[in-house]
């Protein structure tokens, strides 16, 4: 064994040739971050039987941390620069020496000290310690959390490069939350903005979106994700597959969706249906360029766009691809976004006629059409089907807007564009639909227009609600193949 004075009392050893004596003066130092040790790290060793190690080589080496950031350096006392490596050759009375400098990073540094002749191997330790405040930080920042649950603060005074200092920090909660300690409680649906303050130091703030129990499936540039509502259980599906617009079936047990990239344009190919265990089946409808699927409440039809390009007409099929066939409708156009009544009777669906669209509702029975003369794309019929939400005008990117099933009282909720199918909640309060001035998902309050961002989002389109979601267990469950 070594004998280390001042060194790591659990330093690791090369084997082999370890008996001679190996001291170390100049460990366990502790100073603040950019600090140069006044004291070097200064090594005496002996050989293996007790001679002369004049002129052998000792080396110095910074250590990663954990976060792959070195917190200490070494320098040679020559030539003092920071660096990650330097070596000494022992003198007449068996010393090398090296210059310690700290990073910016606090915490606990480690330095390693070979001589590779004898096999000899030791670890150094020094404490870095913050420096002088700066100001305050609090992570996370933008997060989510469930109503009635509850989501741990970490808030503190920073120096420069972020590391933790003393000063104590005062937390301040407005929205539907309360806080104890660092820990807020959602106590209704909304955003909760968390102020930090200490002094004089400018106040940090983050906001936290207390959002409803609930499952959302979203489209991603390849594949599909499912997720409960504050990103828990994110589970990718089909990532080797192009998705587009895409619908939960109301058991929860798989999705529908067509491979039309744009999300809101263009030709597609047929229509897709994946299980929860990613095995996709293709609806085999008998046409070629499906789109925009939408299940009825019932789960007993899809409803669908066959457009060419050319022509535009609505479908619809069993989810076992049986009984394909166009809609009965009196007034045929070029006819897009199929949403189905809740009550299965009716489909409020875009027509584009010349430069614009226009909504229209299709009665099934009869194939009747009624023009609501309203400009808009992508209607989504309200659970309780008294309201229908759509997108403003004729752009597949626009502002979301809500009226009556009749047409009546059309009127904006947000000012911000957003883009391809939006999909509402269970109880018909809130909207979910893909932010493309934000590039994420927002919940929007179908009668304030109050909206909820949804962080880690990103990349996230065409939003679906699943309205009676199983827990995440038995999705676990049901992607395992149990039944």
């Amino acid at each position: 064994m070594f004998t280390v004075g001042c060194g790591s009392s659990t330093a690791p050893h090369n084997g082999g040739g370890n008996s001679g004596p190996f001291s170390l003066i100049g460990a366990n130092q502790t100073d603040t971050i950019e600090s140069t040790l006044a004291q070097a790290l200064v090594v005496t060793v002996r050989g293996p039987s007790g001679q002369s190690s004049a002129g052998h080589v000792v080396q110095f080496v910074s250590v990663l941390d954990s976060a792959g950031s070195y917190r200490a350096y070494v320098e040679t006392l020559t030539s003092p620069q920071p660096l990650t490596f330097v070596s000494d050759s022992l003198d007449a009375n068996g010393r090398a020496s090296a210059g310690i400098a700290f990073g910016t990073k606090a915490g606990t540094a480690l330095v390693l000290v070979k001589v590779p002749d004898f096999g000899y191997v030791d670890s150094v330790k020094f404490t870095v310690t913050a420096g002088t405040t700066a100001g305050i930080m609090m992570t996370p920042l933008d997060t989510s959390v469930v109503e009635g649950h509850a989501v741990t603060l970490h808030a503190s005074t920073v120096d420069h490069f972020g590391n933790p200092t003393s000063q104590s920090v005062n937390l301040a909660v407005t929205g539907p939350g309360t806080i104890s300690g660092q820990t807020v409680t959602a106590t209704d649906i909304g955003q909760i903005t968390v102020v930090a303050t200490s002094g004089t130091f400018a106040a940090d703030t983050t906001h936290i979106s207390s959002v409803p129990t609930g499952m959302l499936a979203a489209s991603l540039t390849e594949g599909f994700v499912v997720a409960n509502f504050d990103g828990t259980g994110s589970t990718k599906f089909a990532q080797s597959t192009t998705v587009g617009n895409l619908k939960w079936a109301p058991n929860g047990k798989s999705v529908v969706f067509d491979q039309n990239a744009e999300g809101c344009s263009g030709n597609t190919n047929s229509i897709l249906s994946s299980d929860l265990r990613g095995t996709l089946t293709t609806l085999n409808t008998g046409a070629q360029t499906e789109m925009y699927p939408s299940y009825s409440r019932d789960g007993m039809w899809i409803y669908f766009t066959v457009n060419d390009g050319y022509q535009a007409s609505l479908w619809r099929v069993h989810p076992d691809g049986t009984n394909a066939d166009s809609l009965n409708s009196l007034n045929p156009s070029f006819d897009l976004y199929p949403a189905p009544s809740p009550d299965g009777s009716q489909i409020v669906y875009a027509t584009i006629t010349g430069a614009s669209t226009d909504l229209r509702i299709l009665t099934l029975s009869t194939g009747a059409v009624t023009d609501l003369q309203i400009s808009g794309w992508a209607p989504s019929w309200a659970p309780a089907g008294n309201r229908i939400a759509y997108l403003q005008g004729s752009s597949c990117q626009s502002t979301l807007a809500v009226m009556n099933a009749d047409g009546s009282n059309p009127h904006a909720l947000t000012t911000d564009a957003y883009q391809g199918e939006v999909d509402w909640s269970p109880d018909g309060q809130w909207i979910v639909a893909q932010n493309v001035s934000r590039n994420r998902l927002d919940l929007i309050n179908a009668s304030s227009g109050v909206i909820i961002p949804l962080p880690n989002t990103a990349g996230m389109s065409s939003p679906s609600w699943l309205a009676s979601p199983p827990s995440m267990q038995r999705i676990r469950e049901i992607m395992r193949g149990r039944r």
